[in-house]
């Protein structure tokens, strides 16, 4: 199961660096990103946890998909702050002043609204989808 998370970590760290570019310079796509994104999260984890191989059907490859879906939102909206504070035009402060003047919570919080929550929606059901194994009927040996 640790390629499995291994897999999923790896592509919902790509995801959150998209969806943090696209929310921060283009707020365009973020849905698009989500669906592919949570799809790609829990077929990795599929693919790494069973390799093809036979086996009996699991939640927990689904659960996994979940969680990673999520943490792939919120690594999202921390990249997304972040690419927002580098871009700020006309700024004297070095990009670390600017992180420490405008807290996550604080930056995040007044905008946060229903396409945040919708892409959350869609990175977590595609992701527990992805990931989901109606198993491979395990043969007894002959």
């Amino acid at each position: 199961m640790r390629t499995a998370w291994l897999a999923g970590l790896g592509a919902a760290v790509g995801v959150a660096v998209v969806l943090g570019l696209l929310r921060s310079t283009l707020e365009v796509g973020m849905f698009a990103v989500s669906a592919l994104g949570g799809f790609l999260i829990g077929w990795s984890i599929r693919r790494g946890a069973w390799q093809l191989a036979r086996h009996r059907p699991s939640s927990r490859p689904e659960l996994a998909g979940a969680i990673l879906a999520l943490i792939a939102w919120l690594l999202g909206l921390v990249a997304a702050w972040v690419v927002a504070q580098a871009i700020l035009p006309a700024s004297e402060r070095s990009l670390p002043e600017r992180l420490a003047a405008t807290p996550w919570l604080d930056w995040l919080l007044p905008q946060l609204g229903a396409a945040d929550v919708l892409s959350l929606v869609l990175l977590v059901a595609l992701g527990l989808a992805g990931a989901r194994s109606t198993g491979i009927p395990e043969t007894p040996d002959a």
